[in-house]
């Protein structure tokens, strides 16, 4: 029989302290905080997805609060019954802000990945940008202008 895991409450949430190792509180259907030993606490969320086990950050705790998590991880329950990855889905997403915000008239492109890399496209010809050189080549676009 499964071991019954109490509710978290925004009690139990702020009381708890940073320990040597990380470790995680347990809040029921795959909803979890992850309290790091420098102190910063993160939502995150297992499930299984086509026989494969999968891990979503949420985000961070006070900035998301537990009815915000729970909410998450119950529209992430939504997508998983619908057939729907939620991890690929929030990729697609953060392409198609990416682009949205981005894209310009001109047949040019900039768009910015998953690990922080800027792309800008023109054509099939793209040029990709570290966040160090997009700001070098920023300052020296402030200086023209």
């Amino acid at each position: 029989m499964p071991k019954r895991i109490p509710a978290l409450t925004d009690i139990i949430i702020s009381d708890a302290k940073p320990q040597s190792k990380m470790y995680k509180l347990h809040d029921g259907f795959g909803l979890y905080l992850v309290v790091t030993p420098n102190g910063s606490k993160s939502w995150r969320v297992s499930y299984s997805f086509e026989g494969r086990r999968e891990y979503l950050v949420l985000g961070k705790y006070p900035q998301y609060s537990l009815e915000d998590a729970r909410g998450l991880n119950a529209t992430i329950r939504e997508q998983i019954k619908s057939g729907i990855n939620p991890i690929q889905q929030r990729k697609e997403e953060v392409v198609i802000e990416n682009e949205k915000r981005h894209s310009t008239e001109n047949g040019i492109r900039v768009s910015i990945n998953m690990n922080g890399i800027i792309e800008i496209w023109r054509g099939r010809d793209v040029v990709r940008l570290a966040r160090d050189e997009a700001m070098f080549v920023k300052a020296q676009l402030d200086l023209l202008l």
